[in-house]
């Protein structure tokens, strides 16, 4: 006798293939990882209240933009051992004017290099 698949197994593996998921971002010379999926609520709570939006409006593909990169810039850092990096910290340090040579923001895989060092 077969046996149906037990409800819910299909969407728990997609959110574990999901929290998996590393970014890795570039501005200018400097790089920084994160993994957008386990974003700690401490952090999100950190971003609606200095932004008045969820964390999850600046990460819409339709509505991502250079502002939506700062707020991931600035997660980054934070991730990377700067617990107390402001939002304001990161505006005043934004460059001025930035190049698509200037930004590199993609999905890292298993296969890329290695992402456990946030600062490479």
């Amino acid at each position: 006798m077969a046996k149906a698949p037990v409800p819910g197994v299909g969407k728990r593996a997609d959110e574990a293939k999901a929290a998996k998921v590393v970014h890795k971002l570039r501005v200018g010379g400097e790089t920084r990882t994160i993994a957008l999926a386990n974003v700690p609520l401490k952090e999100r709570l950190i971003v609606r209240k200095a932004t008045g939006l969820p964390l999850e409006a600046f990460l819409t593909g339709d509505t991502f933009g250079v502002d939506s990169l700062m707020i991931v810039w600035w997660l980054a850092g934070r991730a990377a051992g700067d617990p107390f990096l402001t939002l304001e910290k990161v505006q005043e340090e934004w460059p001025e004017t930035l190049g698509e040579d200037d930004i590199e923001f993609f999905e890292v895989t298993p296969d890329d290099e290695d992402v456990t060092d946030p600062q490479s």
